[in-house]
């Protein structure tokens, strides 16, 4: 009982600190949103792409050959306005949507730990600094323009953005 108390006492601790913070992030968020708003361009794909394949040889590339063509790998982010779901929970937020992360990531203090599970996972920045992970919803769902993808996530206390679509996310697109 006594850890329960001092463990909230900490939550407490770190939310008045969040709280303290908040005018400085509020201003990022609408920097953030401003960009969002200002990129927001609508694009038609055609039907049919005219595909040319004449001018590819019969004979197979060796693997070596193949693997040495790439040279360099350029990881992108992008920000996204989604609704992440979980049970009956469902959070508007700016997320930053980025190649480079293995996982998908929610800041610890966006979402209530009642609907988690505990778990124990080694994560580390792309500084190679370690990141505090201890729990994990059950469930997620992101949501964006009427699209939903089933995803895991993992609470991750002070990382950069409010959450953090990396590769997971990526790949069901």
């Amino acid at each position: 009982m006594q850890a329960e108390i001092n463990k909230l006492k900490t939550q407490v601790r770190h939310l008045k600190t969040k709280v303290i913070n908040l005018k400085p992030t509020d201003l990022a968020i609408e920097a953030k949103l401003a960009i969002l708003e200002s990129q927001k361009i609508e694009t038609t794909i055609p039907l049919t792409i005219p595909l040319d394949i004449s001018g590819i040889p019969e004979t197979e590339i060796p693997t070596t050959q193949f693997l040495q063509t790439i040279s360099k790998i350029t990881f992108q982010k992008w920000y996204s306005i989604v609704t992440i779901v979980v049970e009956d929970i469902s959070i508007n937020a700016i997320a930053l949507i980025d190649s480079g992360a293995d996982l998908n990531c929610m800041e610890a203090d966006i979402f209530p730990t009642k609907y988690c599970e505990r778990i124990n996972e080694n994560l580390s920045n792309a500084n190679g600094e370690p990141l505090s992970i201890s729990f994990k919803p059950n469930r997620g769902y992101i949501k964006n323009d009427g699209y939903c993808f089933k995803n895991t996530f993992l609470i991750v206390d002070n990382i950069t953005s409010d959450i953090i679509l990396g590769t997971p996310f990526l790949t069901q697109i």
